[in-house]
């Protein structure tokens, strides 16, 4: 699968790759908002997958990891030296992912991905929730955008 919509935005924490992503789900085809945030070494590269609310809740990121990291490094290909294991892999969620959750609360989850046989799998026992506050104690500002500005700056509908 591939991306419609993609750019690259410099930000003080580095340079971030932003696109939805299409993914293959076992429903069908789904899409996510992606950010690879390529920080300054000895700083991991950061993906950040968001669950939006134009992807249908039946083909969810929460359980397609593994899936959508395979999209994502199909997407960025060669274009760029990432390290992919060392990539720090992130499901990102809140009111922004479905029409019927107002004022629900961001939360990332932090998981860790093998990769055998050529794909990412996701070990879903390594799944570990944050909180905002609590995600950027650990990771820092990422410089990532609000959802809803970075998808319309993608071109798409929010």
């Amino acid at each position: 699968m591939g991306q419609d919509h993609r750019d690259v935005v410099t930000t003080a924490q580095g340079s971030q790759v932003r696109m939805i992503l299409r993914f293959e789900h076992d429903l069908g085809d789904g899409h996510c908002l992606a950010r690879l945030v390529l920080r300054e070494p000895p700083l991991p590269p950061v993906a950040v997958f968001t669950s939006i609310r134009s992807n249908p809740r039946t083909r969810g990121i929460g359980t397609n990891l593994g899936r959508l990291a395979d999209a994502l490094v199909a997407a960025v290909g060669d274009t760029l030296p990432v390290e992919w294991d060392r990539v720090v892999w992130i499901a990102h969620h809140g009111e922004f992912s479905d029409w019927h959750i107002d004022g629900a609360p961001e939360t990332f989850t932090i998981a860790g991905l093998a990769h055998f046989n050529d794909h990412f799998h996701d070990e879903i026992d390594t799944h570990r929730r944050l909180r905002r506050r609590e995600f950027e104690e650990e990771f820092g500002d990422l410089g990532l955008e609000p959802v809803p500005d970075a998808v319309r700056a993608l071109g798409w509908e929010f």
